[in-house]
């Protein structure tokens, strides 16, 4: 369940397995240094069993799966669909890769279906994500795919939304 594909890529939903990637992910100052502060382990830790329990039970506010490369079989990230209470209908949307699987069209894909996996398995028509205002190779992209800027957005984070139907 919650589980879903493109060509090149497998999306499942984290699991406790996941922890030493997720860990490293979030704590790799360069991966993290257009999004946010790196988190220290413990921070991570605490973020990550929260994670966990996020996804438990019949109908979670947020779903975060990890992004495997399917040829190779390579964890190259984490994404996240957050039902965050304005409506049902509407969700936050993230995404961090490794610095390895940067420049290969990966974000494209992922967000793509994230989004059809979201407007069809849970009905969600609103679509928002954030980047840093630095952000200019992601901001392409997510302008490119359509997203509109909101009024919410900052010198520091511009905030984005897209509606689909």
């Amino acid at each position: 369940m919650h589980e879903f594909e493109t060509e090149r890529l497998s999306m499942r939903l984290l699991k406790a397995e996941d922890k030493e990637f997720f860990t490293g992910l979030y704590c790799d100052p360069k991966t993290m240094k257009l999004i946010a502060k790196p988190l220290t382990e413990e921070q991570s830790n605490v973020m990550f069993e929260r994670s966990l329990t996020h996804i438990e039970g019949a109908n979670p506010k947020e779903l975060i799966w990890v992004i495997r490369v399917k040829a190779t079989q390579e964890i190259i990230g984490i994404q996240n669909l957050f039902i965050f209470g304005k409506s049902p209908e509407d969700a936050d949307a993230g995404l961090i890769l490794t610095r390895t699987a940067h420049g290969k069209g990966y974000p494209n894909e992922a967000t793509a279906a994230v989004m059809d996996y979201g407007l069809k398995n849970l009905g969600i028509r609103t679509f928002h994500t954030n980047c840093s205002a630095r952000n200019y190779a992601i901001q392409r992209v997510i302008r490119a795919m359509g997203f509109v800027e909101s009024t919410e957005s900052s010198d520091e984070q511009v905030h984005y939304f897209k509606n689909v139907q």
